[in-house]
């Protein structure tokens, strides 16, 4: 499955400058028991774990435990995370891959497809030059549990 870069004007290097980069951004689906949200994210083999929004907690119909939360720290500073289950589905217009997957949800408006619950289960390439990803089931992945 090969997903191309996106664009992305940043700051760059001096006060009015800016910059053109090009990020590893993956297109999923998560799905829960009421329903399911798109989502493109950020293929970030430096994250430990795949985080989204808890804007979209209610609308996929699952629930965080007490227990289920904690707080880490990042280059983003501390971020509270509630970690639950749900599928990931991800497809190339050929190929469609459905897994349950333990993720993070937080207050901060980003999609990160971190090691856990996603690219651990993919044998990938980063392809700076050629600016696509190109992502391999390395057929770990559970099975998903929502219908």
């Amino acid at each position: 499955m090969r997903f191309p870069y996106r664009p992305f004007k940043v700051a760059g290097t001096g006060a009015k400058r800016t910059s053109l980069v090009f990020r590893p951004l993956v297109p999923v689906r998560l799905v829960g028991p009421h329903g399911a949200v798109p989502l493109t994210g950020l293929a970030d083999t430096g994250c430990d774990d795949t985080i989204v929004p808890i804007a979209i907690l209610g609308s996929l119909g699952v629930r965080i435990e007490a227990e289920d939360w904690t707080t880490t720290e990042g280059l983003g500073g501390k971020i509270d995370i509630g970690f639950t289950e749900v599928d990931i589905e991800l497809a190339d217009g050929t190929i469609t891959l459905r897994w349950a997957a333990w993720i993070g949800f937080s207050t901060r408006n980003k999609t990160i497809l971190g090691r856990r619950g996603f690219l651990s289960h993919f044998a990938a390439t980063f392809d700076g030059q050629g600016r696509h990803t190109t992502l391999f089931s390395n057929k770990t992945a559970p099975p998903p549990v929502y219908s």
